[in-house]
């Protein structure tokens, strides 16, 4: 199974809604509950209840996580590139870390944000990287609608998950 866990619930159940729903579409069974028989499980992580030993995919976009994270094992960790403190402390080497943000070396940023009718952005992935299959997505750029009361950062974490999980291009723009 996948597990996805998701840090700082507040801010980032949008996250969770996007992941899961595009997981779905994409014919997962996913859970929210790691314990449940799914192809994927998709939950938020409240502060002081890193009870999880080996995640697939986090994401994290505060620093008073960083202590609970050093114990656990992370295939792809996704933090957001904006919080200067969370990149300042951040010590991780087991696996695959993707930054989001509007910083210009974050992994995925979004070029260029729209505000009209519909609120567009345009995604860019500015290094490659390996999915959950091996497979490899390369540097593009892609155009996404999204909620209007969508984080910038939750809209790229959630991109950079599902991309990770397997989901292709076409069925998130």
């Amino acid at each position: 199974m996948l597990t996805i866990g998701i840090a700082h619930a507040e801010e980032l159940l949008f996250t969770k809604d996007m992941i899961t729903a595009l997981l779905e579409l994409s014919n997962l069974k996913v859970t929210a509950d790691a314990a449940e028989n799914a192809d994927a499980a998709v939950f938020i992580i409240k502060k002081g209840s890193f009870n999880y030993p080996a995640l697939n995919i986090l994401i994290i976009n505060a620093e008073e996580y960083l202590d609970e994270l050093r114990g656990i094992s992370v295939d792809y960790l996704i933090v957001d590139s904006d919080n200067k403190n969370l990149l300042k402390n951040l010590d991780y080497k087991k696996g695959v870390l993707l930054t989001c943000g509007l910083n210009p070396k974050s992994s995925i940023t979004a070029s260029s944000v729209t505000e009209d009718a519909r609120k567009t952005i345009q995604v860019c992935i500015q290094r490659s990287f390996k999915t959950i299959n091996n497979n490899t997505i390369d540097e593009q750029e892609f155009s996404l609608f999204v909620p209007p009361n969508a984080s910038l950062f939750s809209v790229l974490s959630s991109v950079a998950g599902i991309l990770i999980c397997g989901v292709k291009i076409e069925n998130i723009s």
